[in-house]
């Protein structure tokens, strides 16, 4: 199954790591993976856009289906510099394709979680169609998302090579990524609310407007920010767990192991021996006799 499918795409996502990324440390299918990957972003991202937009119905559905692609790619595209300078002034060697790949598979992870929240999304729009709830619930299924595609971030750079240059680079892209993404999709705004127009005229920022909405709401707010901050803690202690146990990082290359102790190997037959006993005999007995004096010759 080529990788260019998305179904082949998503199984190499979330079930084969550890191959991806070593077919990507040793630069194989690196343009099937970029398309698999953009494509699995692609799709996920106007699923999820169009069940945000079913809370105002009508066009919006088909504007929140466009802007939930233009968030994600631009986010990526505006922080890989960041990536990467970053990433040659640590001294950590890696190509801008396999950069831009490593970033870009976490990201299609969140778009999968993302999009696996789609039917629970969907049942609170259909039966309680509140906004504020709606607001918080789509926040946190987004930032419960975003941490699986952080965590995956960081399991690919351990997976692609043990050389810890990589920590700089990552922390602080992670950190723009959240900034411009958050920042991003407030910009992006409206996405429960019918407009005549496609976003708003630009004002405030995200952090504000949420702090606001946290402070006008709490008795809705707060106990829903919670269960998202208790499973991301959760998972978090978990993740680490299972870091302390098996690791994350590259694989040591063991030494070579010697030719005759392959579980292949087969001693020679014992036709082949005696041959090579024989040749070994004819071989010592003519030294031998090169060695010996000839009788009879005065020197």
């Amino acid at each position: 199954m080529s990788k260019t499918n998305p179904v082949s795409c998503i199984v190499n996502l979330l079930r084969h790591q550890g191959a991806a990324i070593a077919d990507i440390r040793e630069g194989k299918g690196l343009v099937d993976y970029l398309f698999g990957s953009h494509l699995t972003i692609l799709l996920c991202t106007i699923a999820f856009g169009a069940a945000m937009g079913v809370y105002a119905g009508g066009f919006q559905i088909l504007i929140n289906a466009l802007k939930m692609p233009v968030l994600f790619f631009l986010t990526i595209y505006i922080s890989l510099p960041v990536f990467y300078i970053v990433s040659v002034i640590s001294g950590y060697r890696i190509g801008a394709s396999q950069l831009l790949l490593l970033v870009m598979t976490g990201y299609a992870v969140t778009a999968i979680v993302m999009v696996a929240f789609t039917p629970v999304l969907l049942f609170f729009i259909i039966t309680a169609k509140d906004y504020t709830f709606t607001v918080l619930l789509t926040t946190g299924i987004s930032g419960l998302s975003g941490y699986f595609g952080v965590v995956y971030i960081f399991k690919n750079f351990q997976l692609f090579s043990s050389d810890k240059s990589w920590y700089p680079s990552v922390i602080v892209g992670i950190l723009v990524i959240a900034l411009v993404g958050t920042q991003l999709a407030w910009t992006l705004r409206p996405y429960f609310n019918s407009y005549d127009g496609i976003i708003k005229p630009i004002e405030g920022n995200f952090y504000v407007a949420m702090a606001s909405t946290i402070a006008n709401n709490p008795i809705i707010a707060l106990p829903v920010l919670g269960v998202f901050v208790v499973v991301a803690f959760l998972m978090f202690l978990y993740y680490i767990n299972r870091a302390e146990k098996h690791g994350w990082g590259a694989p040591s290359i063991p030494p070579p192991t010697p030719w005759n102790t392959y579980p292949y190997y087969t001693a020679p037959p014992p036709a082949q021996e005696k041959v090579a006993k024989n040749e070994e005999k004819k071989g010592a007995e003519t030294d031998k006799l090169e060695a010996k004096p000839l009788q009879g010759v005065k020197e």
